[in-house]
């Protein structure tokens, strides 16, 4: 068994869990290499911001210590940590008068896809549009309803699909980050208003000068480069944009967008 609640090998959650009834927590999902959790420091402190903003108290150094010992009995090899918090269940009702939170930690398996980091892959532009919420905005809440049924809808083939916003900017993939390369000028949407503020996001602004900013779908399709980013695959270089089963725009793996896959696999491990 490779799951822990509350710091207990187990595997069932019980039914009055804010999570389960009102997605009142956060989660969090991350690359283990042999053993080890990329990144997990940077992942904790997201995870802190979040629960600032939803009002929950996080026991940020048990709850380190708890990963590094699950992610100890996997061994050699990939897997994937995902940590949820979730508010405890002091009865019914939307309203809740605690702070006080549940962990649940999982280890899985992860099959690193290694020719989609060489070569790319195509991707599709969603129908789906992202709510603007300014209040949980960045975070990593447990409600990815959004990201579902754009998940479900997306057409066979496709690594990716790309989102906009109500008011049609560009925001992020379904399960990722979108940044783009043009004239060697870095691009990638602002996540104030809607989005999830990924930690290899963070890490690529750190590394490299990013302008943040309202993307329109006009820039992304008339950029040199286009990648996607999250904490589980590295970067999935972006070589064709479809909607509706038609060819928006075409792309190269560049140069750029192969320094920051070099980069990060000397940062992470991720790529390697």
């Amino acid at each position: 068994m490779y799951s822990l609640i509350n710091g207990v090998l187990e595997d069932h959650i019980s039914m009055a869990d804010r999570g389960l009834a009102y997605g009142d927590g956060l989660f969090e999902t991350l690359r283990v290499i042999d053993g080890s959790p990329t990144l997990l420091d940077s992942h904790l402190a997201r995870l802190h911001r979040g629960c600032e903003r939803l009002g929950l108290d996080l026991e940020q150094g048990l709850l380190r210590e708890e990963a590094l010992a699950l992610c100890k009995t996997a061994g050699t090899g990939d897997q994937v940590l995902k940590i949820i918090v979730t508010r405890a269940s002091l009865g019914r009702g939307y309203r809740s008068n605690t702070r006080q939170t549940n962990r649940y930690l999982d280890l899985s398996l992860y099959a690193a896809d290694r020719q989609t980091m060489l070569v790319g892959c195509a991707v599709c532009l969603s129908e789906v549009r992202l709510a603007l919420q300014p209040l949980l905005a960045g975070i990593k809440h447990l409600n990815r309803l959004e990201q579902v049924l754009a998940a479900t809808e997306l057409p066979a083939g496709y690594q990716e699909g790309l989102m906009q916003d109500m008011q049609g900017h560009m925001i992020e993939g379904i399960r990722s980050n979108l940044f783009i390369i043009e004239k060697g000028h870095f691009m990638t949407p602002d996540l104030s208003q809607s989005g999830v503020s990924g930690v290899m996001r963070a890490l690529i602004l750190q590394i490299q000068s990013v302008e943040v900013k309202q993307l329109t779908l006009s820039e992304v399709l008339s950029a040199d480069e286009v990648f996607v980013c999250n904490s589980v695959f590295g970067i999935y270089p972006v070589t064709r944009i479809d909607a509706d089963g038609q060819v928006l725009a075409r792309f190269k793996v560049g140069p750029v967008t192969r320094t920051c896959q070099d980069q990060l696999a000397k940062l992470t491990g991720i790529g390697r």
